[in-house]
C-alpha cells in the first residue's frame, strides 16, 4: 500500500466525514457500479473507507455528474449491443413449440425476454410458474414494494432491460418518475419512509453479501410476516438471476421502452 493511497484515504476520510452529505456518499459509492465496496472498473480504482470507492484520478476539475456520465458509459461497454441468443419468432415456432409457448405468449405482446427464453421451450413453461409468483397474487408482498426492490436490482445489476420493463410495472403500483428515479440513487436518498429504506437496503446487502443484516432484518421484520420476508428475497433473488440472463443473453429493449 503506497503513500499516496494511505494520503488519498485520509483526505477521503475527512471529506467524508465532515462534508459529504449521507445522499453524497450515495452518489460517489454509484458513480463506481457497484455498492458496498464492490466496483466493476479495473481502470485506475481505488477502495477507500466506509465502503466509499473513488477514481484516483479525481480532481477538482471534474463534477459529479462526470462520473457520473463516464460510469454509465462504462457500464453500458458491459454488454452486447447485439443478441447473443436471437429472440424467436412466432413464424419459427414449431408444433410442439407451439403447444408450450402459446400458454405462455396468451394474449400480450411477445417481449423480447419471452421471445429470447422460448429458444428453450420448456425452461421458460417452468419458468413462468415461479416467475407468475413472484410478480403475482400468490405473492404476500404490495406492488408498490416489490416494484421497488426489482428496480434496485435492475440498477445494480445493470439490467437496463429489466429496468425499462419494470419502470411500467412500478407506474402502475403508483411510484412516480421521481421516485423511479430515486431508486437509483439508494436508500439514503430523501423522501422514502423507514420501510422503503429498507427495502432498498435489503437489495443492496443481498447483491453484495448475498444475506440481509441484522439491522435491516429487523426493520423489516416489524412490519413484514415470515412469508413476507421470505417473498422480499425470492424477489430480489429471481430479478438477480433474471439480470443476469438478460445482460448475458444480449436481450435488447422492445420497442417505444427506455432504459436508463
Amino acid at each position: 500500500m503506497g503513500i499516496r493511497y494511505l494520503l488519498t484515504s485520509l483526505f477521503t476520510a475527512v471529506f467524508l466525514l465532515i462534508g459529504c452529505s449521507a445522499l453524497q456518499k450515495e452518489q460517489l459509492a454509484q458513480l463506481t457500479c457497484g455498492v458496498n465496496g464492490t466496483s466493476h472498473d479495473s481502470d485506475g480504482v481505488a477502495t477507500l473507507i466506509n465502503g466509499i470507492i473513488l477514481d484516483e484520478q479525481m480532481n477538482e476539475s471534474h463534477t459529479l455528474m462526470d462520473y457520473q456520465i463516464t460510469c454509465l458509459e462504462k457500464r453500458k461497454k458491459m454488454k452486447p449491443t447485439t443478441a447473443r441468443i436471437k429472440p424467436l419468432q412466432e413464424s419459427e415456432w414449431t408444433s410442439a413449440q407451439r403447444v408450450l409457448l402459446e400458454s405462455v405468449k396468451g394474449t400480450q405482446p411477445f417481449y423480447n425476454v419471452s421471445a429470447t427464453f422460448a429458444r428453450h421451450a420448456v425452461l421458460a413453461e417452468k419458468f413462468k410458474i415461479w416467475a407468475y409468483h413472484v410478480m403475482g397474487d400468490s405473492s404476500t408482498l404490495d406492488g408498490r414494494y416489490r416494484e421497488i426492490l426489482i428496480l434496485r436490482v435492475g440498477w445494480l445489476c445493470n439490467s437496463e432491460y429489466e429496468w425499462g420493463q419494470h419502470v411500467i410495472f412500478a407506474k402502475k403500483e403508483g411510484l412516480s418518475e421521481q421516485e423511479i428515479e430515486r431508486i437509483k440513487l439508494g436508500s439514503s436518498a430523501e423522501g422514502w419512509s423507514e420501510i422503503e429504506r429498507a427495502l432498498i437496503n435489503a437489495a443492496d446487502e443481498l447483491h453484495s453479501d448475498s444475506f440481509i443484516g441484522d439491522v435491516t432484518w429487523n426493520t423489516l421484520a416489524k412490519e413484514f410476516s415470515e412469508q413476507q420476508m421470505m417473498d422480499i428475497v425470492f424477489a430480489v433473488g429471481q430479478y438477480h438471476m433474471v439480470s443476469m440472463a438478460l445482460n448475458s443473453f444480449g436481450v435488447q429493449l422492445d420497442d417505444g421502452i427506455k432504459g436508463f
